[in-house]
């Protein structure tokens, strides 16, 4: 909000430009293909000869016939049907939200800026126990609470007006949990 009302919209663009690029730079030139333990095993498979004293050739490529059948499966099909659903949801609300804010509820692009900045304040502390949630929960019900947390949200959203617009920033706590939760799982 603050770059937004001081230098202009178009700086925001200049900005994610520049952390994208960074990110994928990181990602092609400073993230190891294989981690050093899937490296090993992959070295010691490569490397043990078979009865007829040939090497065994480990093919990094999946089957594909594998890959169907894994993907087909109804419990996939349900997981992969879950997760578009809430994508679909999520990128249509956060599309719109910032529009809907200024343009129908008068906020501020401050308030804007502290909205995002309430979600990253609330997600941080989600995915630093995503472990101990994962190991206690399991993701069937980390999935579950994201949903829920999304849908008071979204509601909580038509509930809003133009001098009701500050809780907002409540809602919002829903959004980190929904986002850390909905990735965890």
């Amino acid at each position: 909000g603050w770059i937004t009302d001081e230098y202009g919209f178009e700086w925001n663009f200049l900005l994610f430009a520049i952390m994208m690029s960074t990110v994928l730079l990181v990602t092609a030139f400073g993230l190891p293909a294989r981690s050093k333990k899937e490296q090993a095993q992959y070295d010691r498979l490569n490397n043990n000869g078979n009865q007829d004293g040939e090497m065994e050739e480990i093919s990094d490529q999946p089957r594909i016939c594998t890959l169907i059948s894994s993907v087909l499966r109804l419990p996939v099909l349900l997981w992969l049907t879950e997760v578009a659903v809430i994508g679909a949801g999520m990128s249509l609300v956060d599309s719109f939200f910032f529009v809907f804010l200024q343009d129908d509820l008068k906020g501020s692009t401050r308030l804007c800026g502290y909205s995002v900045g309430v979600t990253v304040l609330f997600e941080v502390p989600v995915f630093h126990y995503s472990k101990y949630l994962l190991k206690e929960w399991g993701h069937d019900v980390l999935f579950v609470v994201a949903m829920v947390a999304y849908v008071i949200r979204a509601f909580g959203y038509t509930l809003l007006t133009a001098s009701t617009v500050h809780w907002v920033l409540a809602l919002e706590v829903l959004h980190g949990i929904t986002f850390a939760c909905m990735w965890i799982a």
